[in-house]
């Protein structure tokens, strides 16, 4: 089945195709808005392109939800620590810090690929997918009594699934709007 997804010019009203930087016939410029709704024609034709946006919405969706995960154990180890009764080292302060400000800063950059992924789906994701895998296998690495928390495990594998589809996705969308553009 091929698909033509075209739009009219906003000038001419000449046909604009998928994929199209300008007009055929006027050279005027495809405007974002153009090339939103010749995106929206394409998913509202196309059942195979509504699920690549599906899974793609889902992994941006992870990525939101380990965002405001690691915000949380962030500001419950600050407050854990500020609450604290125990005497408090060097030791246990740098490592309070460095767990604190790791869980921060990787969820303001998860929160960020999230967003980023409204426009580059495939680089957001692979980069917050590498990242957020990276991270935990740093995390077996210094503690290697974490890979005995089952439950945690069986939603790091759901996530990291997620991602992975999300990823599928974002390549399989890229080479069906790369097809479509060549047409």
């Amino acid at each position: 089945m091929v698909l033509e997804i075209r739009i009219p010019c906003s000038r001419c009203d000449a046909p604009i195709r998928f994929g199209a930087d300008s007009c055929p016939e006027c050279r005027a410029r495809v405007s974002r808005e153009a090339q939103e709704a010749l995106e929206d024609r394409l998913e509202a034709a196309s059942a195979d392109f509504r699920e690549m946006k599906t899974r793609i919405v889902g992994a941006r969706a992870v990525l939101f939800i380990l965002a405001g995960v690691h915000t949380l154990v962030g500001a419950i180890v600050f407050v854990a620590s500020m609450n604290s009764d125990l005497p408090e080292t060097d030791e246990t302060a740098a490592a309070t810090v460095a767990i604190v400000v790791s869980n921060l800063g990787l969820a303001v950059v998860l929160g960020a690929c999230a967003a980023w992924a409204r426009r580059r789906a495939l680089t957001a994701l692979l980069v917050a997918t590498a990242l957020w895998m990276g991270v935990q296998v740093l995390v077996v690495v210094a503690n290697p009594l974490s890979i005995l928390s089952v439950g945690t495990n069986i939603a790091k594998a759901a996530a990291i699934i997620m991602l992975l589809w999300g990823v599928k996705a974002a390549v399989q969308a890229d080479g069906l709007r790369k097809r479509l553009s060549a047409i």
